[in-house]
């Protein structure tokens, strides 16, 4: 679609519903292991007007209206960043590449861990024959 087409179709969604009778939240399970949306067809269409102005938005990003949301939805999502690449990249985590300082952190980590357990061994085995 082109952003004229859009644009008339944001309006159009706009128009058919109103934000009063509209429900949008999300919600989580108690232990916080999986997210759900609780919506009627007026808070999802409404919300879906949301996302379709991020995709034409020139912006890098899109605040959302909080007037969408349910009151008592447990979180919020206030913002829509753009990111350019249409390609999805997999694990944020899996693409970061490890320098040389970062060996050297976690190599300084587990000698400090390893002279602090000598430490509480030699404190230890030292307490002990203070008292036998």
């Amino acid at each position: 679609m082109e952003k004229e087409e859009l644009e008339l179709f944001i309006k159009k969604l706009r128009a058919q519903n109103s934000i009063k009778d509209s429900r949008f939240g999300y919600y989580q399970d108690p232990e916080n292991i999986t997210g759900h949306i609780k919506a009627n067809k007026h808070g999802l269409e409404l919300y879906a007007a949301e996302f379709l102005e991020a995709a034409i938005t020139v912006e890098n990003h899109l605040v959302i209206s909080d007037k969408l949301t349910d009151k008592n939805s447990e979180f919020f999502f206030d913002l829509v960043d753009i990111i350019k690449s249409s390609k999805l990249e997999g694990d944020y985590f899996e693409n970061q590449k490890r320098s040389w300082k970062d060996y050297i952190l976690v190599i300084g980590i587990y000698l400090m861990l390893t002279t602090i357990a000598i430490c509480f061994i030699i404190g230890f085995v030292t307490a002990i024959s203070w008292l036998f």
